[in-house]
Order: structure tokens, then sequence, then C-alpha cells
């Protein structure tokens, strides 16, 4: 399924549920559920970011999905390759 939404920032910051604050996110209004974790967010043939999480993960996605404030957090894709030393061209 392809899943389409908007980039709504670019240097969020994000607390989940047990505590844990990451920063420097990519925000999306796309819907992300339980078990998405790892997957790419893209923009055309430009990866943007790996998924980390999201609003409302625990129900599903579609047509009758009632969370219109629904959002996904995915690690910029330059910021996981300096974390492993790699370089982006």
């Amino acid at each position: 399924m392809d899943l389409v939404g908007m980039v709504l920032a670019t240097d969020a910051t994000v607390t989940y549920d047990d505590g844990t604050t990451l920063r420097h996110m990519i925000e999306a209004s796309n819907c992300t559920v339980d078990g998405d974790s790892g997957g790419a967010l893209f923009s055309g043939d430009t990866a943007l970011g790996i998924a980390s999480g999201g609003s409302y993960a625990d129900k599903p996605c579609g047509d009758s999905d009632a969370q219109p404030d629904r959002s996904s957090w995915y690690a910029p894709v330059w910021c996981v390759a300096s974390l492993e030393g790699l370089k982006i061209y």
C-alpha cells in the first residue's frame, strides 16, 4: 500500500509513552501502525527518513481512520548515516 502524506516538520521533538524523547525527527502526516518501525519515508526516489513511531499506532489506517491529527515520526536518513560513519553523496 502506498501511504501518502505531507512532511509537517523537519526538526521535531517527540516523547513516546515510555518517556523516551527523540529530537531532530521528521514529522509527517501519513499513517504508521505498530510494526512499521524501520520502514522508509520517501519523496519520489529520495529517502528522507526511517520510521520510528506514530500517534494512534494501535489504530488501523484507511478511509475509516477517525484520527485526522495523526502524525508519524522518522529519523532523518542523514542522521542515521552519520551515526554509522557513513556519508551521503
